[in-house]
């Protein structure tokens, strides 16, 4: 009986809380094999906490990186807005449509409603910062999208999709001779998930699969939100699972595409208040 005694003395441990609690097996083999079996579960209920901590942790400074600075934003926003009144006065166009342009990808960024938003928000979102990189760097290629109307309420991590479209055009159209063009596609699938297309006949590269960003080129300090496409990944597998990611192929001289399998949320989302994302290229 002492061994029996000694197992539930120890599983009513474990059922208070208490995982380090086991047992030396002893007994007939019935109750030794019972007392094995124990210890293993405890072994594997610490090693799947140990994993759940680790993920929550990867998943919490993966989002927690997105904010780039502490500068205040109603500061920085009433700054902008102050610049494009005297724009306007000026009848200066091109700086009044570049300032709407960054207040808008600012208000998006600084907004502290948390780490999702619509689909719709997004391609506003990208149409802005297409705005500024035509300023920038001239108006060398198109920029086109095509989302099903199913998606447009449907709801994505917050600049999911901006940094594959910042990559296309800093490595993709710089380099190119002719005029460039991105296209962005999303479409519901059948499964509750959702996939999102980004296509570019830039240069190319010879990289498949996963294209690293060196994180010491200098296209990292003219970047706007500083998330590299590794990162990209990352985010995707790290809140909503490893069935789910991005893949990239590219053929030197003919362009690249990105694609996204994700989730089909069509609900708002359960979110932290901390709006965030990976700020490492």
């Amino acid at each position: 009986m002492k061994p029996i005694v000694a197992l539930v003395r120890n599983m009513t441990q474990v059922k208070a809380g208490n995982l380090t609690a086991g047992i030396r097996p002893s007994g007939p083999l019935e109750i030794y094999t019972l007392g094995s079996s124990f210890n293993l579960m405890i072994r594997n209920i610490q090693q799947l906490l140990k994993e759940i901590q680790l993920k929550e942790e990867q998943k919490r400074l993966v989002e927690i990186r997105a904010l780039q600075s502490q500068i205040n934003p109603h500061f920085l926003l009433n700054t902008l807005n102050t610049i494009k009144l005297m724009a306007t006065i000026s009848k200066a166009d091109n700086i009044q449509r570049m300032t709407e342009s960054l207040t808008k990808l600012l208000a998006h960024s600084f907004n502290r409603g948390g780490m999702y938003s619509t689909v719709k928000e997004e391609m506003a979102l990208l149409e802005a910062y297409v705005e500024i990189m035509r300023a920038r760097y001239g108006d060398s290629f198109d920029f086109h999208y095509d989302v099903d109307p199913v998606l447009e309420k449907a709801y994505i991590l917050k600049l999911l999709l901006q940094p594959i479209l910042e990559n296309a055009i800093i490595h993709g159209m710089q380099e190119k001779e002719s005029r460039g063009s991105i296209r962005i596609s999303g479409t519901a699938l059948e499964g509750r998930a959702c996939r999102f297309v980004i296509q570019d006949n830039g240069v190319g590269t010879t990289v498949q699969g996963m294209r690293p960003i060196d994180e010491g080129s200098d296209p990292v300090n003219e970047s706007f939100s500083g998330i590299g496409l590794r990162n990209v990944h990352e985010r995707i597998e790290l809140n909503y699972g490893k069935k789910y990611g991005m893949t990239l192929t590219s053929t030197p001289g003919e362009g690249t595409t990105v694609v996204l399998l994700l989730p089909l949320l069509l609900e708002p989302v359960s979110q932290p208040n901390e709006s965030s994302v990976k700020g490492a290229r």
